[in-house]
């Protein structure tokens, strides 16, 4: 691929030599239609001057050539043909410069006359106008045309008939002059079109690299970029105009690279942090089980403790497992009708016990007849994980509330708990995994704070949205928007990063 510099060159260079031939060629045009035009009405001029001293006289043609001007008909170098003949073909008069030969070529008459080019005797090419007219009838002082001039006056032609003939009159001249003309003409617009090509080339050879000089600049600025300087922007105001889009999504660019190398730092810090809790419980009950004399039962309780731990240990690493599924796509949902309220019943199954110790009241509002589409199993999952949420936060003795309803083509689930002690800043990050905040969650336990982002990664992939408000009175509320059944085209989903 070439450069742009060379791209750009070639581009104007080759437009600009395009107009200049169009330009050229039209001036060359306009000036040699306005030199044959001269020449056409330089003929024009003579033959209505030769035409003009033909006379009918007497019964015979009177050519009075003596007093014009005649010696362009002249050998040795002459620049004019002349020939007049009748209709019938007869020659009236040759020129000199003709010797013995003829002109031949269409006639027109005197206010239209006939232009054409035509082969001169000596073959050089020419141009040639041909008039039709009648000559001039000469009276005597009785109205009755009379026998010439007695004393030797004008030429004449042998008798004719008694009426005057039509007269043909050739007249062709060289075009030496205007071909020499048209000639260093050529000559003048090739030299002028290559000196502004060549003066051209170098001025847009200085315009174009001192316009792309940025571009180099941006592009060192960029190589030069590493892990460390993520948080570097470039700057827009140094770039023409056109590039200040590409600056800004390069800007843009960099922003989420530095987002997400944050998240991975964050990410590995947290669960270095996460699994730092349940490890030092497991070391903590194998070694007061090692160091313990005591009965079977103290070993059993030891090994229970650390198996509880090792449990949520692992649920804590298939719920990353799945997040890193759903955001890199490898998870493929099918779009199968759902009931909400028969879907919510089934998930409290897992957690009524839970509830009951905390004295919490449950009631699913979701109207039985209320459909969506959506994958069963991972859906499942998603309200699994509010339900827990909600179990897990509200407050003694409190309640827990599912409601459902359609809107157009969109069902709402909505899944709220009493107690909630988060203000409305933090309630928007309680999607981000491994969020928690300690004057609401005082009794978490070793939870990893993962349940939410994991709801709301599989929302989104099954086309889906997902919020969450806090009220007055502290009912926190995770609400879903899914597509309804009704219409819905049935086809799978595959999982995205939202």
């Amino acid at each position: 691929m070439r450069s742009l510099r060379t791209t750009l060159l070639i581009g104007t260079i080759a437009a600009a030599g395009a107009v200049l031939v169009a330009a050229g060629v039209l001036l060359y045009v306009l000036v040699r239609g306005g030199l044959i035009s001269q020449l056409d009405r330089s003929l024009h001029d003579k033959a209505r001057l030769l035409a003009s001293v033909v006379e009918h006289e007497g019964g015979k043609l009177d050519l009075e050539y003596d007093d014009l001007d005649m010696r362009e008909f002249q050998p040795p170098a002459p620049r004019g043909y002349l020939q007049l003949r009748l209709a019938g073909g007869e020659v009236l008069f040759r020129s000199p410069s003709l010797d013995e030969l003829d002109l031949s070529g269409r006639a027109g008459t005197i206010d239209a006359p006939a232009y054409q080019w035509t082969r001169l005797p000596d073959g050089r090419t020419g141009r040639m106008i041909g008039i039709e007219f009648l000559p001039r009838v000469e009276r005597d002082g009785n109205g009755e045309g009379g026998d010439g001039d007695e004393d030797g006056g004008p030429a004449s032609t042998p008798s004719t008939a008694a009426g005057p003939q039509t007269v043909l009159l050739l007249l062709a001249r060289r075009t030496e002059a205007m071909d020499a003309t048209l000639g260093r003409l050529r000559i003048a617009l090739f030299a002028v079109a290559c000196a502004a090509l060549g003066l051209l080339s170098c001025v847009l050879w200085l315009v174009v690299g001192r316009a792309i000089r940025p571009l180099h600049h941006t592009a060192d600025r960029i190589s030069r970029l590493g892990e460390r300087d993520l948080a570097e922007r470039l700057d827009a105001a140094a770039v023409p105009a056109e590039l200040r889009p590409v600056i800004d999504r390069l800007n843009g660019l960099l922003a989420r690279l530095e987002a997400a190398f944050e998240r991975e730092r964050s990410f590995s810090a947290d669960v270095a942090h996460e699994l730092r809790t349940p490890l030092a419980g497991i070391r903590s009950a194998i070694e007061t089980s090692l160091a313990s004399t005591g009965s079977g039962e103290e070993y059993r309780e030891g090994l229970e403790d650390s198996l509880a731990i090792a449990l949520r240990m692992q649920s804590m690493s298939a719920r990353l497992l799945m997040l890193a599924r759903l955001e890199s796509g490898q998870v493929r949902f099918q779009a199968d009708r759902l009931r909400p309220a028969e879907l919510i019943d089934a998930c409290w199954e897992s957690f009524a016990a839970a509830a009951a110790e905390r004295r919490l009241t449950f009631d699913n509002r979701t109207p039985p007849e209320l459909s969506c589409a959506g994958d069963q199993e991972h859906l499942i999952m998603a309200v699994s994980n509010l339900l827990e949420n909600a179990v897990e936060y509200a407050d003694e003795g409190g309640r827990i509330v599912a409601t459902g309803q359609r809107s157009g083509d969109t069902v709402r689930i909505a899944i709220s708990n009493t107690g909630c002690e988060l203000s409305s800043r933090q309630v928007e990050q309680t999607f981000d995994r491994f969020w928690r905040a300690d004057t609401s969650r005082h009794q978490t336990g070793i939870h990893a704070g993962l349940g939410l982002a994991l709801v709301r990664r599989i929302v989104h992939s099954m086309g889906g949205e997902v919020g969450a408000e806090v009220a007055a009175d502290g009912l926190f509320t995770v609400t879903v928007r899914l597509p309804s059944a009704e219409g819905y085209p049935g086809r799978g989903l595959r999982g995205s990063s939202g």
